[in-house]
């Protein structure tokens, strides 16, 4: 369990901003290294997207959660393994292009699936050497990449009104860097992550954060800005608790928040879980695991999180929709809940709702949008000008990035920390030139100029 502590009596050598699992993975590092830690976390507990939910007593997680990587990776399997128990998985999918649950298509898209006229589609095109981690984004857009990976028609069919209701973002104006990473054309029906390692926490992701977390030491509190003192971070500036001071720092949060704004553009989800009575599963095949729903609706996939959380046979039979929702978007749970009902009536013959409950996840996803590339830019290099301050996450460093890469960047990111707070003293001076928190884009572009 994690402690919750003042910051008047606790004076860290490292505050970690955000608790999820990038941040607890740093804080827990730098703890076994003997540093002082401290996170300072908005929310009522640690764990952000890996938080468990509750339904009918069950731990669900929001949305499926797998990790996966490749076999060669083995320093991630080692350092899960040394958080909790794992078991091997082997998730399939499908798609549903017409919107009928009785017409599945593998998923990754497969040649049969596709049809003989587009066989000639090449198979299982992989992505370049590349360094692990986070993706930078890429001149090129989603749909160049797309199509030359997938061509025209499997493109039309399966991506292109997927990717718009999913990111909120013309696929013209997405950036693909993350695409050969994540689309490939199969010979027949593959399992979803290939021949990669794929494993989750035997008893779930609450069992794995509980482990994760214990010890932690927490601030409960907003932060609304840093305080700069020359080429450091003096301190963090929050909303109760005013600044706290320390040798080091590191950010899980969006870089254009630690600037007082909220410019770049974010991916929310609704989650809406329905109990129903039923002993089958949507999905006709024993081992697929979730569906994707390119076009027919506002939702993008349907899991059956009995068997992605690997539930007993004993437990309701527990479906998961999931919305995509952005800042500007006029979706509500309510009427979230309103359409899974009504599909469940028409496609999934038998099943009488026992009951049904939403959970809204402001920030899911970074959108890379193109439109978007140079203010992430200016934003970045002024923040890494500062040499005790680290950025980690999918929002710290506002990269696509999966839980593997989480604990491999961890790990980098606490040894970094640690050699830094060898060379620094014992304090660093906490007065400052000025505050960031009201800053505004013209100041940032004045300062790298």
């Amino acid at each position: 369990m994690s402690v919750q502590v003042s910051p008047r009596t606790f004076v860290p050598d490292v505050v970690v901003l955000g608790g999820g699992l990038s941040g607890c993975l740093v804080a827990q590092n730098l703890r076994a290294r003997g540093r002082k830690v401290v996170i300072v976390e908005q929310n009522d507990s640690l764990g952000g997207l890996l938080r468990p939910v509750k339904i009918l007593g069950f731990d669900c997680d929001q949305g499926p959660h797998f990790f996966f990587h490749d076999w060669e990776r083995s320093a991630i399997r080692d350092r899960v393994e040394s958080i909790v128990e794992i078991r091997d998985c082997e998730p399939y999918a499908w798609t549903f292009p017409t919107g009928c649950l009785g017409e599945p298509h593998s998923y990754p898209v497969s040649a049969e699936a596709a049809g003989e006229q587009v066989v000639s589609v090449p198979l299982a095109r992989r992505a370049p050497n590349r360094e692990p981690g986070f993706l930078r984004p890429a001149k090129k857009a989603f749909s160049e990449q797309t199509k030359s990976i997938v061509g025209e028609e499997l493109y039309a069919r399966y991506f292109e009104g997927f990717t718009r209701k999913f990111w909120g973002v013309s696929p013209e104006r997405l950036s693909g860097d993350w695409i050969s990473k994540k689309i490939r054309v199969e010979n027949g029906h593959a399992p979803f992550f290939g021949g990669k390692a794929v494993y989750r926490p035997r008893g779930g992701f609450g069992r794995l954060l509980r482990n994760l977390t214990a010890g932690l030491k927490v601030i409960r509190d907003r932060v609304v800005g840093l305080a700069i003192g020359g080429s450091v971070v003096s301190a963090v500036v929050c909303r109760e608790a005013g600044q706290l001071t320390a040798r080091a720092f590191v950010s899980t949060l969006r870089p254009d928040v630690l600037l007082g704004e909220a410019s770049l553009r974010i991916r929310g989800l609704v989650l809406v879980y329905v109990a129903v009575r039923s002993a089958t599963s949507p999905f006709s095949s024993a081992r697929v695991h979730w569906g994707y729903f390119p076009n027919h609706y506002a939702f993008t996939r349907l899991t059956d999180m009995n068997k992605s959380c690997q539930l007993s046979s004993a437990i309701p039979r527990i479906l998961c929709f999931e919305f995509p929702v952005w800042s500007d978007g006029a979706a509500t749970t309510e009427s979230c809940e309103k359409e899974a009902a009504e599909f469940l009536r028409n496609y999934y013959v038998g099943s009488d709702i026992v009951v049904m409950s939403s959970e809204r996840v402001p920030e899911a996803y970074p959108v890379l949008s193109m439109d978007d590339e140079a203010k992430l830019r200016d934003i970045e290099i002024y923040l890494d000008s500062f040499q005790n301050l680290f950025r980690v996450g999918r929002f710290g460093e506002f990269r696509l990035a999966w839980m593997a890469d989480a604990v491999e960047r961890a790990a980098a990111v606490g040894e970094e920390v640690d050699v830094l707070l060898s060379s620094l003293p014992r304090t660093v001076s906490s007065s400052a030139e000025h505050v960031l928190g009201s800053i505004s884009r013209q100041r940032v572009s004045e300062d790298l100029r």
